[in-house]
């Protein structure tokens, strides 16, 4: 995984003059982020979990209210045009797929440092924005929303015309979020929509969990308690181990046990297809 960086201040970053060492010890003193949603509000979180000044993040969304609530809630700078961010030293681009292009547009007229620009918006791919905007700095990613908390899965590709300075600045900070994985463009969205959309499957499966406790006499309260924690342990383990998934199952289930009867109606229900019936639906659309 790629360094942290550290968090302390230091002048304006021009990109075609710095070394490599100054890259990997500055911080980056303005993240500009222009949208402000779920995952916008989640990076912005996760950043200043991370000890970055929340008033050196500033915010453009689509409606300034937003902005001014992020404000309160926050400590962010809020600014209303998109040209207040022309002196950025990193750009986050968390709008709408259907807005990026518009985005792009705006932001070759005013990106005056040739900032790196990070897109976290599915489905938009480095033609598309590069027709937008020629030799635009580019990294896509998709995040995952536990990049809130800096426990996020990252899975990201660059651009031809990011250079290394501005490709390790880009990691640097993605890095702050949590765990980051390069794969090809043509990967980007598998690794990102087991990255992306899974928390959502794990979210259904601890409240399915619950719901068979709660049924059988246990509180709501220490259920969740007990599911959260044995999941933390199970991935912390199968992460550490690098052993296989099926090798571990196999550790818990002993012949005519109580979890090898459970895996098997497991497997009457089709879980296993089911999850990669999810999986596959998305990737159809």
């Amino acid at each position: 995984m790629w360094s942290s960086l550290k968090a302390y201040s230091v002048p304006s970053i021009s990109y075609d003059k710095i070394t490599e060492k100054e890259v990997n010890r500055r911080v980056i003193m303005k993240i500009s982020i222009i949208g402000a949603g779920k995952m916008g509000t989640a990076i912005i979180k996760g950043l200043i979990n991370n000890g970055q000044n929340p008033k050196q993040i500033l915010v453009k969304t689509g409606h300034y209210e937003n902005a001014l609530n992020l404000r309160q809630s926050l400590g962010i700078t809020a600014v209303q045009a998109l040209s207040d961010l022309a002196t950025s030293d990193i750009y986050i681009l968390a709008t709408p797929a259907t807005l990026i292009t518009k985005t792009l547009s705006e932001l070759s007229n005013i990106n005056q440092q040739n900032a790196p620009i990070i897109s976290v918006a599915a489905g938009v791919s480095f033609d598309e924005m590069l027709a937008i905007y020629p030799n635009a700095p580019l990294l896509r990613c998709i995040p995952n929303t536990p990049v809130a908390i800096n426990q996020g899965m990252t899975s990201f590709s660059t651009s031809s015309h990011l250079s290394d300075n501005q490709k390790t600045l880009a990691i640097n900070l993605l890095n702050q979020l949590g765990h980051t994985i390069e794969v090809p463009e043509d990967k980007l969205g598998i690794a990102g929509t087991i990255a992306g959309c899974s928390p959502a499957f794990i979210d259904v499966f601890i409240e399915a969990l619950s719901d068979a406790a709660v049924t059988n006499g246990l509180d709501r309260a220490l259920s969740y308690e007990i599911i959260t924690e044995m999941m933390k342990g199970s991935a912390a383990l199968a992460a550490e181990s690098k052993i296989h998934p099926g090798i571990l199952k196999d550790d818990v289930t002993s012949p005519g046990g109580d979890t090898i009867k459970g895996v098997v109606a497991l497997e009457k229900n089709n879980f296993r297809f089911a999850v990669i019936d999810a999986i596959n639906t998305i990737l159809q659309d």
